[in-house]
């Protein structure tokens, strides 16, 4: 299984982080980085019950974003 991947600068926006929140191929992931894709507070919320390491370094999350929460997920 893949456990590693990253997606960074890929201009993915919220409705590709959506889209891949929603996405059975994450199922085994344990670390994603979306470093620098414009993902907003409406993309983000991801899967971090699956997740151990998540990078949304370089996104405009806003306040609105981290309030979201990860739960134990190490967000870098």
């Amino acid at each position: 299984h893949l456990r590693r991947l990253n997606l960074g600068f890929q201009r993915l926006g919220d409705d590709g982080a959506a889209a891949l929140a929603r996405s059975p191929l994450l199922d085994g992931v344990r670390a994603l980085a979306l470093r620098g894709n414009r993902i907003g507070p409406a993309g983000s919320a991801l899967p971090s019950d699956r997740l151990e390491e998540l990078d949304l370094s370089a996104n405009p999350l806003g306040d609105a974003g981290v309030a979201n929460g990860f739960g134990g997920v190490r967000v870098l």
